[in-house]
């Protein structure tokens, strides 16, 4: 019974870093901090907080390593416009799922907004 509960916690905390990490970009980018947008890079193996409006050639990003049980499909980058908030999402929905619990689905409208199901 552990180590279900276990499965399931870690599950569960890796929708709630990614979230947070959506967050801190969208609320970066509200408050035009460095007068950027600011976005995520979505991969195998973690996501990248970045500013600017590509991946490749932005030269400040910060990784954050996800669980290596919880495989993900979907959106690869999020911006978030600087001063309005609004989202360019590029992927569709983003799922998590681990093999075991039931899949999470995050979703981001175009004026930001960031739903889970």
């Amino acid at each position: 019974m552990s180590l279900d509960f276990y499965k399931s916690y870690s599950f569960r905390s890796e929708k709630y870093q990614l979230v947070s990490i959506l967050q801190k970009a969208r609320s970066q980018a509200l408050n035009n901090i460095n007068q950027t947008p600011h976005a995520v890079h979505i991969e195998s193996g973690g996501y990248t907080f970045f500013e600017g409006n590509n991946f490749q050639s932005s030269t400040n990003k910060i990784f954050f390593e996800s669980n290596g049980n919880v495989s993900h499909s979907g959106m690869t980058d999020v911006i978030f416009g600087q001063l309005t908030g609004n989202a360019i999402v590029s992927g569709g929905d983003l799922v998590l799922h681990d093999g075991v619990h039931q899949d999470i689905i995050i979703s981001i409208n175009n004026e930001g907004r960031i739903d889970t199901q």
